[in-house]
């Protein structure tokens, strides 16, 4: 999936630097006086960026799913290694005294296919995210154009994408934790070692990161949800008063 996000990272800069060349060309055109025609570019450019993140989204799960290969990251305990006995090591001005959960980004051969599996969904829920909230710009933009800015249309389109905030935003990270913890177990667990010309003391397994669970949860996903429902609720009060109004007439 390392491949599926360089092709969004690439694509969303090429996007940012054709917005950047759009806004130059119809600043120098005199253009942005006219602001439908702004929103129309806009517009375009809101479809465009969301086919990128879906279409990325589609390639990056097929690569995690049928890959030799997949780059996952991997929660470890010991990224520390401590030195063999009887070495002496100078610390500098801090010395460290313990260590805890790191992400090690991996490339691994062999992991389970439900490891893939969750990876590949969590992966693809990342990029789902800013695909609907990309299309919901776009119709946005599309009904502000027709005059109609509390249709139907546009009430559905703000609780899905609320929606879609709060289950990609939350559940992404969590299958990602989820495999990864997984990943981490099927790769660093040691089934066995023998070592000789060390002291009875020394362990390898001091010296390698051990396998750990780690599960993340990002808490902004609520509060973008509780916003975008609170702005469906005032289109809902606007198109009220636009119907009382129409009645009115």
């Amino acid at each position: 999936m390392a491949i599926g996000f360089g092709v969004a990272a690439i694509a969303v800069i090429a996007l940012m630097l054709l917005a950047v060349a759009v806004f130059l060309w119809m600043l120098g055109r005199g253009l942005l006086g006219n602001g439908e025609r702004a929103m129309l570019v806009t517009e375009r450019l809101a479809w465009a960026a969301m086919t990128v993140f879906v279409g990325t989204a589609v390639i990056g799960a097929i690569v995690d799913l049928t890959s030799p290969e997949v780059t996952m990251e991997l929660p470890v305990l010991n990224v520390w290694p401590l030195p063999l006995p009887d070495v002496q090591v100078e610390a500098g001005a801090a010395s460290v005294q313990s260590t805890g959960v790191a992400l090690a980004q991996m490339t691994l051969e062999g992991v389970s296919t439900a490891t893939r599996a969750l990876w590949a969904a969590g992966q693809a829920l990342s990029l789902l995210l800013p695909a609907t909230v990309a299309m919901l710009v776009a119709l946005a933009l599309r009904e502000v154009r027709t005059g109609a800015p509390f249709s139907p249309v546009m009430l559905r389109m703000t609780t899905v994408t609320a929606a879609a905030i709060l289950v990609a935003g939350t559940g992404a990270p969590i299958l990602r934790g989820i495999s990864g913890s997984m990943a981490s177990h099927e790769a660093l667990s040691l089934g066995g070692a023998s070592w000789t010309g060390y002291p009875d003391e020394w362990m390898p397994m001091d010296q390698l990161p051990e396998p750990t669970v780690f599960v993340h949860w990002d808490f902004w996903p609520i509060g973008v949800a509780i916003g975008l429902f609170v702005l469906g609720a005032i289109l809902r009060m606007g198109q009220r008063l636009q119907k009382d109004t129409e009645g009115l007439v």
